[in-house]
């Protein structure tokens, strides 16, 4: 009987521990489980100013946080964040009982800012006034810019939302599904603050729920993020 050849044992065992190698993990993770702390093990950890502790998806309770629209935020100065212009995904469970509300027709429920405010640089989304001319639920560079736009998705409902970049292809995935792509030139820099429920010295104020919240320093594929919205705990 003749042996297999050295090569093709090389080219098996290369395959297996493919298979075993890990993707990087979330450099910020917070699970709002009774607090704001970062669980990426990069201690981002965040401060929270007046949003209060809520239920999840599932029912349990102090398990995320209710923002008032109003005054309350969360924030955490932060490192290890992707620049602007590299790849990353930012991803976060959220839900709102009311249409939002806005202060101008300029005016935003902003959900998320990874920015630096000092050097006007930074990724934001959330929802925007009707004065942007877009679907309303939006990501927008630091000045307001569009990047992506989609439908506001129901009232009453938790939902994912899961915003992409691989360096070149912006992607906007609403409950697993991609909703919305553009190519628009990057801003350059990398964020020193985060905030979740408004932006550094802002009043563009969130009013709703929000939960799980994920930022990676790779843009997620597809399957990855239908993992994400079908996760169960």
């Amino acid at each position: 009987m003749k042996r297999p050849y050295p090569f093709i044992l090389i080219l098996i065992i290369f395959s297996i521990s493919c298979q075993n190698i890990e993707k990087p993990g979330p450099v910020a993770e917070y699970s709002f489980n009774g607090n704001a702390l970062d669980e990426s093990g990069n201690d981002n950890h965040a401060v929270v100013h007046g949003a209060r502790l809520t239920s999840d998806r599932f029912g349990n309770e102090n398990a995320a946080y209710y923002f008032d629209g109003s005054s309350g935020y969360i924030e955490a100065l932060v490192s290890n964040m992707p620049a602007v212009e590299d790849p990353q995904t930012i991803a976060c469970w959220f839900m709102i009982d009311q249409p939002p509300g806005y202060p101008d027709s300029l005016g935003a429920d902003g959900m998320i800012s990874l920015v630096d405010s000092a050097a006007d640089i930074g990724v934001q989304f959330g929802y925007r006034a009707p004065g942007y001319h877009t679907l309303g639920l939006d990501v927008w560079y630091w000045g307001g810019r569009t990047v992506l736009e989609t439908d506001q998705p129901q009232l009453n409902k938790w939902h994912h939302i899961a915003y992409t970049f691989d360096g070149k292809t912006h992607r906007f995935y609403l409950d697993g599904q991609q909703k919305a792509q553009s190519v628009v030139k990057p801003q350059h820099g990398t964020p020193k603050m985060l905030m979740f429920g408004n932006y550094p010295g802002g009043d563009q104020f969130f009013r709703g729920s929000m939960d799980e919240v994920c930022i990676y320093t790779r843009a997620l594929p597809s399957a990855e993020i239908e993992l994400l919205y079908n996760k169960k705990e």
